[in-house]
């Protein structure tokens, strides 16, 4: 899709057959200047769904984009391509004025991509939210899930308390639920039905259960003990 490295620093995307013999592709992407890839996904079409952030205010390439304007500092982008590698299904910045990094993906058998991270945004793009605003002065988790072609988002919520937040992995089950799992130093971060309900020391696991369509947690609960956990 991109043959080369086109800024200070491109990610790559590479697909071997399942013997590990040869290259399906190969390719890089990426705009003028930084952009790092932190997370893969495939979907039930054999299509790759990569996450990450970007510097490139300008050039990242895009292609059917849902927010199709840089929003600040650093943005998160989610990008799909196709079998083959050789053209972009849609990609897309994700983020507000602040910084955003997507750190997690994860695919349902209908194609929708489910993206989790850290936003530093006052203004990060939600939709339908659970939690509607930034809960502290530094990191939110946030929970993004657009739909095939990315063309709409399906909910977007922050995630998170007075302190720092960030998501790190997500999963989907059957039935279109999300897990999300990250790190806390909020001793308000959101809990329902909390196997553990108390913030328990330096910094917490949290592991976080979303409906389908993003209007309620199924549970959500710290796992720590007195250090630090991530």
């Amino acid at each position: 899709y991109q043959l080369s490295v086109t800024g200070n620093s491109d990610i790559f995307v590479v697909k071997l057959y399942s013997d590990g013999a040869a290259l399906v592709y190969s390719t890089c992407l990426g705009g003028s200047e930084g952009d790092s890839g932190y997370g893969i996904a495939i979907d039930g079409g054999n299509n790759a769904i990569v996450v990450g952030n970007t510097s490139s205010a300008t050039d990242f390439p895009r292609q059917n984009p849902y927010q199709g304007t840089y929003g600040g500092n650093v943005d998160a982008f989610v990008a799909k391509f196709n079998t083959d590698g050789s053209a972009l299904i849609y990609s897309t910045y994700l983020g507000g004025i602040g910084r955003e990094d997507g750190l997690g993906v994860a695919a349902d058998s209908f194609g929708n991509a489910y993206v989790t991270g850290l936003t530093q945004s006052e203004d990060f793009p939600t939709v339908n939210p659970l939690q509607p605003f930034h809960g502290g002065d530094t990191n939110d988790a946030f929970i993004a899930k657009l739909n095939a072609d990315g063309s709409a988002m399906l909910y977007s919520t922050y995630l998170g308390g007075g302190s720092y937040d960030i998501g790190y992995g997500i999963s989907v089950d059957s039935g279109g639920s999300a897990y999300i799992a990250g790190s806390t130093e909020s001793s308000d971060f959101p809990l329902q039905n909390a196997h553990q309900a108390t913030y328990a020391g330096i910094r917490d696991v949290f592991l976080t259960k979303i409906n389908p369509d993003g209007t309620a947690l199924d549970y959500s609960t710290y796992i720590g003990g007195s250090a630090q956990e991530d």
